[in-house]
Formats: structure tokens, C-alpha cells, sequence
């Protein structure tokens, strides 16, 4: 996730239920929301791991063998 995807949630709310025509009509001042703790938890469950668990254990299997740097 990132702050962007985060950020965006208060726009989508703002223009939820809106025609493209209301939301042309929609001055820039309004579309400036602040992001909230409930953007960036909508925003967590929208995004997908990028290490598989198989990647980890080989991670975990490493470190036990050769130690950290």
C-alpha cells in the first residue's frame, strides 16, 4: 500500500453516488480531504502480499544457516 492509495479513498468518498457531470462540477477545494485511519484501513485490504510464504521460510532457512549481516 501506499499513501496514494490511501489519499485517494477520501476522493472516492467525496464522489461516491455522483454523475461525471457532478463530479466535474466539483471544485478542487472540495476534493482535498483529509485522509483518515479509516482511508488507510480500506486502503490495506485492497492490497496483496508481495512475499509468498514459501519465499519467507527460505528467508527464515537462510539467516538460521549463514546468520545475519
Amino acid at each position: 500500500m501506499d499513501k496514494l492509495d490511501a489519499s485517494l479513498m477520501a476522493m472516492r468518498r467525496r464522489i461516491e453516488g455522483l454523475s461525471p457531470e457532478e463530479i466535474r462540477n466539483i471544485s478542487r477545494e472540495e476534493l482535498h480531504m483529509p485522509t483518515t485511519m479509516r482511508d488507510f484501513e480500506a486502503a490495506l485490504t485492497k492490497v496483496s502480499k508481495s512475499v509468498s510464504a514459501s519465499d519467507l521460510e527460505k528467508y527464515d532457512k537462510w539467516i538460521q544457516e549463514f546468520g545475519s549481516c
